[in-house]
């Protein structure tokens, strides 16, 4: 059966209304704790950045040093701790599609899962570095044999002709370095055209993944289902994003927005306020309008994900059985 948008869409409508928990209101609890932490982590930077300049001379070098020891340990920890608490919402899901309760505990899922959704991140991350690592080896040798290469071939050529003479410090002089630069843009984006062409197919077939780690299957099994229910289905998947174009447009708008005294800065606007009062106010406001689109639509969006990977289960399941 064709995955059909409007169905699944009125669908996660009914399954939220009914729904014992208020979605939005467990949604609240899972948003806020992932922008809180963001947020707190952006204001020690900032803290962590003051009290390191303000520490100067070989005196202060062990304080320093604490510091930045200290504000990479929390970035780390964040780091790694918010994949296990977003998959969580991923259950969340999955119970609203089936009419099951989802309460706060519910979110702790990913971390409960601890080995399997760990397992599928590096199995996941293998993948898409071993395709990065082939499809730059391929691009390079394809790129060369194009007309677009003949920049690159002539700023290496020096380099090649004279490549036992050459002195060090020449090579690494601004201005080869800035011919080198300019005539590796095109290899940078016919490589990244390539890439996109085979990875973006194979994204959306590990793309349920999670689903399928958070339904009780091992890691290893979890992708192997994921590309066994997206089989000749991805596109039909992909229907769904651009359904939700808008919401993720208005992510990345939220996102864009906490960097907004960055992004005036380099447009060359100057604020009548101090810069690291103009970088909270905009990361501030950046989080908590994230945290308000998230409040309103991340549960629809999340379960008609959920009910997308239940139908596509469910047609596997009876074309086996058909069989």
């Amino acid at each position: 059966m064709t995955l059909q948008f409007d169905d699944l869409r009125q669908k996660a409508d009914k399954r939220l209304d009914f729904a014992a928990y208020s979605p939005r209101r467990l949604v609240l609890i899972h948003t806020a704790v992932s922008l809180g932490a963001s947020l707190v982590i952006g204001l020690l930077n900032l803290l962590f950045s003051q009290m390191i300049a303000n520490t100067g001379g070989l005196g202060g070098l062990a304080t320093r040093s604490m510091l930045q020891t200290a504000q990479t340990v929390l970035e780390l920890a964040v780091t790694l701790a918010l994949p296990f608490w977003n998959i969580g919402l991923i259950r969340a899901s999955l119970c609203w599609a089936r009419g099951e309760l989802a309460e706060p505990p519910t979110l702790l899922g990913g971390f409960r899962r601890f080995r399997s959704v760990l397992g599928v991140k590096l199995l996941t991350g293998a993948i898409f570095l071993g395709l990065g690592m082939a499809i730059s080896y391929l691009g390079t040798m394809l790129f060369l044999f194009t007309p677009f290469a003949g920049g690159l071939l002539k700023a290496l050529d020096p380099i090649m002709q004279d490549a036992d003479t050459l002195n060090p410090e020449l090579l690494l002089s601004d201005e080869v370095m800035a011919q080198l630069s300019s005539a590796v843009v095109p290899l940078m984006i016919f490589a990244g055209i390539l890439f996109a062409a085979i990875a973006i197919p194979v994204w959306y077939r590990v793309r349920f993944a999670d689903f399928v780690v958070m339904d009780g299957s091992r890691s290893a099994v979890s992708l192997i289902e994921s590309f066994r229910i997206t089989k000749n289905r991805a596109l039909e998947v992909f229907k769904i994003d651009l359904h939700f174009w808008w919401f993720y447009l208005l992510q990345l708008l939220t996102v864009t927005l906490c960097y907004g005294d960055s992004i005036l800065a380099a447009l060359g606007v100057t604020l009548p306020i101090s810069e690291e009062l103009s970088y909270v106010l905009f990361y501030a406001v950046g989080i908590a309008t994230q945290g308000l689109l998230l409040w309103w639509y991340q549960a629809r969006v999340s379960v008609t994900y959920a009910l997308a990977y239940e139908s596509l289960t469910a047609d596997v399941a009876c074309s086996q059985t058909a069989q």
